[in-house]
């Protein structure tokens, strides 16, 4: 028997719930790690997902928790210097934009979108962070997706070069 999963089965998966099932069971397991979701569709966008003094923390996020659970801390999330990619996050673009809004998070930050990463039916959306949810709608993008927004780091003064005063 065989479960196949695109992605990595550890990030943003049930692979506990399904390991344990499945152990439960008797049915032997063997886990080979795939690709993300992430780095599939930056390698579709051309964009690393970091990049020297523009972006040195990644974030990776879901936004489909479990039912009761809090809306994640958006804000907690995206900082200057900081690439967020979201997993399952399409329905819940509205509240994801005010929070960040609320947090003040310019609303002019990119967004882009793919969806369907590294299949046939691949689509890219590029927008402003404001008008996400609207841009959306406007796509009819409703598949599994992933959402970036990234927040460069704020222009610094190149290093001076040569020896270094003591």
């Amino acid at each position: 028997m065989v479960r196949l999963k695109s992605g990595d089965p550890g990030v943003f998966g049930r692979l506990a719930e399904e390991l344990e099932a499945a152990r439960a069971a008797g049915i032997p397991v063997e886990i080979v790690p795939g690709v993300i979701a992430a780095c599939a569709a930056a390698a579709t966008l051309g964009r690393r997902l970091s990049e020297r003094g523009q972006t040195d923390r990644l974030m990776l996020a879901t936004a489909t928790c479990r039912p009761g659970d809090p809306e994640p801390d958006w804000p907690a999330m995206l900082r200057e210097g900081t690439t967020l990619a979201i997993y399952m996050g399409l329905r819940r673009a509205g509240p994801l934009v005010q929070a960040l809004a609320g947090a003040g998070v310019p609303l002019s930050l990119e967004a882009e979108v793919v969806a369907a990463a590294s299949t046939a039916r691949e689509r890219v959306l590029r927008c402003r962070l404001g008008d996400l949810p609207g841009a959306l709608a406007r796509a009819g993008i409703a598949e599994a997706a992933v959402i970036f927004l990234r927040w460069p780091k704020a222009a610094s003064p190149a290093p001076a070069k040569g020896p270094r005063a003591a």
